[in-house]
């Protein structure tokens, strides 16, 4: 069982994230680079919870398309990273009409319905969320989604949220891996099954949180316990002490791996990375309510 944060790599996580951040106000995924949309909303939420005054002004003006945030300045949308803006914005903003908006924008947007392949065990009919619009649903943009999504409608239920949420709950459910966890894509192909990766099985689990006690979610968080420090990268360590403290587990390992990994590489200046095992180390001492749903 671990306690709080460790102080000497959370004050060395934070240092380098002020470090970083751009003239205008956003953080790159790499020093010096263009402001990218997911490390500039994993730092404000890494230093919020950090007690670090932050200034969310960035992202209340970042551009948008269709209501859509754009993963940079002049590019695409990138539905998981909306999706990350419009669920941390509901913990670091005083102004609810900005996760309201990006909320919103989200109910617009569906993964194509494809017909059933015998090539694939999953329900290609089922419609969550794709990464890029137009496009095929996928696990990790519906699992963010459904986390900001049904968050928001918590306490202003609507139909279309409710409707929108039981079916993202069934796709992730229908994309579990046979041996538990999800996979990054499909959890099997051409009749060979596919394994797990802990950074989706984290964002999985968070999502299907309110199902805990279902089967599949039980094997898939057996599964990140079992294999939590397999992946040795601050994300995967970052996300895994995350998701499985939203289930009431405290694991000391992780904690020491990830200063392990941090003393190696620095996580290979990965701005997100950083934040998000900043906010690993403080948000403990709330079971990291940001992700709650």
């Amino acid at each position: 069982m671990t306690g709080s944060g460790s102080p000497p790599l959370a004050a060395s996580l934070q240092a380098t994230l002020l470090r970083t951040r751009n003239a205008d106000g956003g953080w790159p995924y790499l020093a010096r680079r263009q402001s990218r949309l997911e490390p500039t909303v994993f730092a404000l939420l890494a230093l919020h919870t950090a007690k670090y005054p932050v200034d969310i002004s960035p992202i209340a003006t970042w551009p948008r398309r269709d209501g859509l945030l754009l993963d940079t300045h002049a590019g695409e949308v990138n539905l998981a990273w909306h999706a990350q803006a419009a669920l941390v914005t509901q913990s670091i903003s005083d102004d609810r009409s900005l996760p309201a908006a990006f909320v919103e924008a989200l109910l617009a947007v569906k993964g194509a319905a494809l017909p059933q392949s015998p090539a694939l065990r999953q329900d290609d009919r089922l419609q969550g969320w794709p990464w890029t619009q137009g496009t095929f649903s996928w696990v990790e943009p519906t699992a963010w989604a459904t986390i900001a999504v049904r968050r928001w409608h918590r306490a202003r239920p609507t139909l279309d949220a409710a409707s929108r949420v039981v079916e993202a709950e069934r796709l992730l459910l229908d994309r579990a891996c046979a041996a538990g966890g999800w996979n990054y894509g499909n959890p099997a192909a051409f009749g060979h099954e596919l394994r797990a990766q802990v950074p989706t099985t984290a964002i999985a689990l968070l999502a299907l949180e309110p199902l805990r006690d279902h089967p599949v979610v039980m094997r898939g968080r057996a599964q990140l316990a079992t294999r939590r420090s397999d992946e040795r990268s601050g994300l995967s360590l970052s996300m895994a002490q995350i998701a499985l403290g939203r289930f009431g587990e405290r694991h000391l390992d992780l904690q020491a791996t990830l200063e392990d990994v941090w003393a190696r590489s620095e996580f290979l200046g990965n701005v997100a990375t950083i934040a998000l095992a900043l906010y690993a180390c403080h948000g403990q001492a709330d079971s990291y309510d940001a992700f709650a749903s």
